[in-house]
C-alpha cells in the first residue's frame, strides 16, 4: 500500500515537471510556425518575388491598379499596365500615358525595366481575344496578372431601375449591365483570353492571378446592389478557378479590400444614396498605397 502511494506520488511529480516542458514547448513551436510563416510576407522576400517578374495589371491608370503597377515597378517589376486610354486631354495625352510616364520615373531601374502601357477596353470581347495573344508573344508570356480595373455607380434600384427602363428603350447599355459587364464579365474575358492564348502559343500560364473584389463580394449593402452583385459573381468565379487550379503550377488569389481614397470613390460620394451615407457612418478610405 505504501509503495503504490509512492509510485503515485512520483507519477504526480513527473506529470508536474513535464506540464511545464510540454508548454514550453508548444509555445516555441506556435513561435517558430509563425516566424516561418511570417517570413514567406516580409517585405525583402516580397521584394525578390516581383523582381524581374512581368506583371500586368488592369485599372492602372489611377487608384489601386496606378499605386499596385507603382510599388511593383519600385521594387524591380516589369510592369505592362492596362486601361482603355480613351480620355485625351489637349496634349492628346490619356491617363494611362500620365501614369506609365510617373512610374517610369520612380522605378528602380527604368532603363532596363520593362514600363509599357496597353491600351485596352475590358468590354470588347473582339479585342480583348485578339490583343492579349499579342500581349503574350511580345513579352513571351506573362508572370502575375492583377485584375484592379472597375467601377461603381451607387443608387436605390427604384431610382437606377427608372434609368435602366429608358436606356433599354433607347438601345443603350444600362447601369446593372455596364457594372456587370466591367466589374465580372471583363475579368473573365481576360482570363480566358490568357488560358487560351498560352495554350494555343504553348507558353507558360501566369505563376499567379489576383483578382480585386471587395468587401461588398461577401456582404450587400444599401444602394449597392448592382456592384455586389458584380463582386459576389466574381467571388464564385475566382472560387470555382481557384479549384480547377489547385493542382496545377498557377495561383489564384482573391482580394477584398474596403473603402479606399480613389477618384472612383470620390465619384461614388457624388451620387451615394443619403441612406448608403448614414449606414456607413463614419468608415475612413485608405490611401490605396496602404491597402
Amino acid at each position: 500500500m505504501i509503495f503504490k502511494n509512492q509510485l503515485t506520488d512520483y507519477k504526480f511529480y513527473i506529470l508536474l515537471f513535464l506540464i511545464p516542458l510540454l508548454i514550453c514547448g508548444i509555445s516555441y513551436g506556435l513561435i517558430f510556425i509563425f516566424f516561418f510563416i511570417s517570413r514567406r510576407f516580409s517585405p525583402a522576400l516580397l521584394t525578390q518575388n516581383v523582381e524581374g517578374k512581368k506583371i500586368l495589371v488592369t485599372g492602372a491608370s489611377s487608384g489601386l491598379g496606378k499605386s499596385t503597377a507603382k510599388i511593383l515597378a519600385q521594387h524591380g517589376a516589369n510592369v505592362i499596365l492596362v486601361a482603355r486610354g480613351k480620355d485625351s486631354d489637349a496634349n492628346g495625352k490619356s491617363r494611362l500615358d500620365y501614369a506609365v510616364e510617373e512610374i517610369k520615373a520612380c522605378a528602380r531601374d527604368p532603363e532596363n525595366q520593362i514600363i509599357e502601357g496597353f491600351k485596352l477596353d475590358l468590354k470588347d470581347r473582339e479585342k480583348i481575344f485578339l490583343d492579349i495573344p499579342s500581349l503574350l508573344t511580345k513579352y513571351n508570356g506573362i508572370d502575375w496578372v492583377i485584375l484592379s480595373h472597375g467601377f461603381s455607380s451607387p443608387g436605390e434600384i427604384f431610382n437606377q431601375s427608372i434609368q435602366d427602363a429608358e436606356a433599354t428603350i433607347a438601345g443603350k447599355e444600362t447601369i446593372m449591365e455596364n457594372l456587370i459587364n466591367s466589374n465580372l464579365l471583363g475579368s473573365i474575358r481576360i482570363t480566358e483570353s490568357l488560358f487560351s492564348a498560352c495554350q494555343k502559343l504553348k507558353i507558360d500560364f501566369p505563376e499567379r492571378i489576383i483578382y480585386v473584389a471587395s468587401v461588398l463580394a461577401n456582404v450587400t449593402f444599401t444602394g449597392y446592389i448592382g456592384y455586389c452583385a458584380s463582386k459576389f459573381g466574381l467571388r464564385g468565379f475566382v472560387d470555382g478557378l481557384r479549384n480547377e487550379l489547385i493542382s496545377s503550377k498557377t495561383k489564384v488569389h482573391l482580394y477584398l479590400p474596403g473603402n479606399m481614397d480613389t477618384p472612383m470613390f470620390e465619384n461614388e460620394n457624388k451620387i451615394k444614396p443619403a441612406c448608403t451615407f448614414e449606414i456607413e457612418g463614419a468608415s475612413v478610405a485608405l490611401p490605396p498605397d496602404e491597402c
